[in-house]
């Protein structure tokens, strides 16, 4: 459970996936990849040949993950029609409210919306925006795909997801659930993963 702003935060993930590991010892959070790896495969075993890969993948994701102040991180691995299948997800605080000139938070539904429609030049096609209904509170829900920085070599990934922005009633605090795969023949089973982590979303500690 993540605490931001005072607030209580939980969600629920499918058998499927399991929680990032953010303990800052390197040792410590690679012993506790490798089991929860091993876990997920002796349960589906066709993954054992890429143990050792899926191993590294979930340690950057982590990595990257904790760098970016992710409150709860989680991913899921499995195999689809002989190709790997990876997706990741975390929970984040977004960037508190500016104001403006008449005082108006600047976080409000009808913002998110106005922001989160303005595309950006790592888009990958068009975005879908919508205003939707969780038992969190009302949110604003992101379908989009993304192109990543290039890495050393020179490669870059296109990242299929779709992302959950709750403005948490009587605070100042934007919450996002953002899930993604690099792994097109999985975006739409993402999402729909997603979808449902999404309903899990509980905040505790507001008005």
């Amino acid at each position: 459970m993540a605490e931001p702003g005072g607030l209580e935060v939980a969600v629920s993930f499918p058998d499927t996936w399991f929680e990032l590991c953010f303990d800052p010892g390197p040792r410590r959070r690679r012993r506790v990849v490798r089991r929860r790896v091993d876990a997920r495969v002796k349960a589906d075993p066709v993954l054992a040949p890429g143990r050792d890969r899926l191993v590294e993948w979930v340690l950057g994701v982590s990595a990257e993950a904790d760098a970016k102040g992710a409150l709860i991180g989680a991913v899921s691995l499995d195999l689809l029609d002989g190709v790997e299948v990876i997706n990741h997800l975390v929970l984040y605080e977004a960037e508190g409210p500016s104001q403006a000139g008449d005082g108006r938070p600047q976080r409000s539904i009808v913002d998110l919306v106005a922001a989160l429609e303005r595309p950006t030049e790592t888009d990958v096609g068009g975005r879908d925006v919508d205003i939707v209904e969780l038992p969190a509170g009302r949110a604003v829900r992101l379908r989009w795909m993304t192109e990543t920085d290039s890495d050393p070599e020179g490669n870059a990934a296109i990242l299929d997801g779709v992302q959950y922005w709750l403005a948490v009633p009587g605070t100042e605090v934007v919450l996002v659930l953002s899930g993604s795969t690099p792994t097109m023949v999985a975006g739409d089973d993402l999402v729909e993963a997603v979808d449902v982590i999404a309903q899990s979303l509980r905040v505790t500690g507001h008005d």
